[in-house]
């Protein structure tokens, strides 16, 4: 048995061109001249190419959003009180937006909702990098913002205006609050193009006179309140008492009962929201209540002329069961707020029965 007879055959036809084994890919090239009714058959070779069908390239996130999110405890106790003493703790903006993590790969919000962002967005942002902070336009503009952002195919001219405002790195959980800000400018010299990630200003309180007057100048202005962080803190994916919000007025989430036309001008509108609060026994714990505050009442201040829908429409800008979160000034003994104002949609939060 000669060598050639050795060799491994291939059985080809006349219409193969090529053959693919393991993801490598043959090309097969007929030779038209035939010897005693044979062809003579020449296999090249090439490059292995990886088939996009049968291989998916996995991109594991840095910061798995399943962890959870750092959320603030309240500066205030029940008796509005200061809970801690607030000097050497770091100060900045409360920002009225749509708060994301972006874990490497994607956009997160808190119920860890996918926020599809347009691709010349998602390419600004930093690869095996994370980044917690809130989507936002200006202030007073939630409700614009918290639409644009649900969207699930995203339109560019309303992304345009929409800035990160970064204000933490999740993924180095374990490291103190202003190495994280260290490495955060470091990540942002290197994305010099980048124009739409803003590290959120952090100011140093050196006594409770400076925090007020910091306090009064933002809300003055219309800024939401302000965020207190605790030096050399790590990151907690929870609720923690390591960064807390300072603001006057109390809000809590309440669910969509009903819908009640306006008068006067807003006559054929929606008037106001007919609402109960979303978790009773949670306010009637944090607000040290003798009964279960389970009363439907209303919101009707707060909204804009674009939350202002046609009364028809409602049901469907505002469907039952909707969570939206209100701002009020106390409880009265029945645990309906006082002075309810409507501060915008939970977008990606609906009541579970």
């Amino acid at each position: 048995m000669n060598n050639d007879s050795k060799k491994k055959k291939w059985i080809i036809s006349k219409t193969v061109n090529t053959y693919t084994s393991n993801h490598i890919k043959y090309k097969i090239i007929t030779d038209t001249t035939q010897r005693k009714n044979k062809y003579i058959i020449k296999i090249d070779k090439l490059k292995p190419i990886i088939s996009t069908r049968s291989i998916i390239t996995r991109q594991t996130p840095i910061y798995d959003c399943n962890r959870g999110f750092m959320l603030a405890e309240s500066y205030y106790d029940d008796e509005k009180n200061p809970t801690i003493n607030p000097i050497g703790w770091w100060a900045s903006e409360k920002y009225d937006g749509v708060r994301a993590i972006w874990n490497g790969i994607g956009l997160y919000s808190r119920n860890l909702t996918h926020i599809i962002a347009p691709e010349w967005f998602i390419s600004q942002l930093p690869k095996n990098f994370s980044m917690d902070g809130e989507l936002y336009i200006k202030r007073n503009f939630f409700n614009e913002t918290s639409g644009y952002v649900r969207k699930k195919d995203p339109i560019d001219y309303e992304w345009e205006n929409i800035k990160f405002m970064v204000f933490d790195v999740p993924h180095l959980s374990s490291v103190a609050f202003e190495d994280r800000m260290d490495r955060l400018d470091k990540i942002l010299k290197e994305l010099p193009n980048s124009t739409i990630i803003h590290k959120v200003p952090q100011f140093r309180i050196e006594s409770l006179e400076q925090l007020m007057q910091i306090y009064q100048d933002y809300t003055d202005n219309g800024a939401e309140g302000l965020m207190l962080h605790k030096p050399r803190s790590p990151y907690l994916p929870y609720r923690c008492n390591l960064v807390l919000k300072l603001k006057i007025h109390s809000d809590e989430e309440a669910y969509v009962t009903g819908w009640q036309e306006g008068s006067n001008k807003n006559r054929g509108k929606l008037g106001a929201l007919l609402i109960k609060w979303k978790q009773p026994e949670l306010i009637a714990k944090k607000y040290k209540m003798s009964i279960l505050p389970i009363i439907e009442f209303k919101v009707g201040s707060g909204f804009k002329d674009v939350d202002r829908c046609q009364i028809s429409e409602a049901i469907t800008k505002y469907p039952l069961g909707t969570i939206i979160t209100i701002a009020f000034n106390g409880l009265q003994v029945s645990g309906k707020p006082r002075h309810p104002t409507f501060k915008g949609i939970k977008w990606d939060t609906m009541r579970e029965d």
